[in-house]
């Protein structure tokens, strides 16, 4: 007797977000791939839910998503035998994992240039004050620092950390080497010192992880060998 598949996973993402990857054909595609092509849409509650005809059974069955506090989303597919659902629970599980990194990516992919930013400008910024609004909005407050030179555990550690490295090399200027990149909550960059004369002085990369808000969880800071 036919009987339902019903698979779960929790996403770190705005619900809309969610939805997003539901509604629209192209972000369909990229957490379903070639698999999309067998949905057909059927009903949708925009935010909350979306039915889909799945054309790859016969008869086709229907496959519903749907958004739950968590936020969790629930895949359910109705309407097949035993047999078709251990053949098709190996592909959804594959399916909800690529969902839940497209999903999660968005909002790193929307953070991370203006938390680099902010921890580049906090790097040069000689004020006190204007350097720990600065890293307020890119540092969490017990995020760990490290590189060569020490660590500094917690926001008010590095405020303290960089009035140092100021103080051994006045002037000098942290620049960005490349757009920053990022898997999952996972980051790096590349970066250049620059002397007052404007000599480059060191290079290396940036690697850590973000928080869910999409600020700097940790930080490790790698030395290019000169």
């Amino acid at each position: 007797m036919p009987d339902s598949l019903v698979l779960s996973t929790q996403i770190e993402a705005a619900p809309e977000t969610i939805y997003s990857f539901l509604s629209t054909r192209p972000l369909l595609q990229k957490w379903m791939g070639p698999a999309a092509a067998n949905c057909a849409p059927k009903e949708a509650i925009p935010g909350s839910r979306a039915t889909f005809e799945w054309t790859a059974t016969t008869p086709p069955t229907a496959v519903t998503i749907s958004i739950l506090p968590g936020p969790t989303v629930e895949l359910r597919h109705d309407g097949l035998t035993q047999a078709q659902q251990n053949d098709l629970t190996p592909g959804w599980q594959y399916c909800l994992s690529q969902l839940k990194t497209a999903a999660i990516n968005v909002g790193y992919t929307e953070a991370i240039p203006a938390a680099v930013d902010n921890y580049i400008r906090a790097w040069n910024e000689s004020d006190a004050a204007t350097r720990a609004e600065l890293l307020s909005n890119c540092w969490e407050e017990e995020a760990v620092f490290q590189d060569a030179m020490g660590s500094a555990a917690g926001r008010t550690a590095l405020e303290n950390y960089i009035a140092h490295a100021q103080q051994f090399v006045p002037g000098f200027q942290l620049e960005l080497a490349a757009p920053p990149e990022h898997c999952n909550n996972y980051y790096r960059f590349t970066w250049i010192i620059r002397k007052p004369d404007g000599a480059v002085m060191a290079r290396g990369t940036n690697f850590g992880q973000l928080s869910p808000k999409g600020r700097f969880q940790s930080a490790v800071g790698f030395w290019d060998k000169a």
